[in-house]
């Protein structure tokens, strides 16, 4: 955990870190913030393509 919380002074490394860790944790909240939206988003590209 230390290093995917590395300080984004420490080059490009930490930054994408950083980045990582940001995507993570907004993808976690979209989860359990608005599950079904994130299923309805998540199927809509199949549904789309498949018409």
């Amino acid at each position: 955990m230390k290093r995917v919380l590395r300080q984004p002074h420490q080059g490009r490394s930490g930054f994408v870190a950083l980045a990582l860790f940001l995507l993570a944790y907004t993808a976690s909240m979209a989860l359990v913030i608005a599950p079904q939206q994130v299923k309805a988003a998540m199927d809509a590209p199949w549904t789309w393509a498949f018409e």
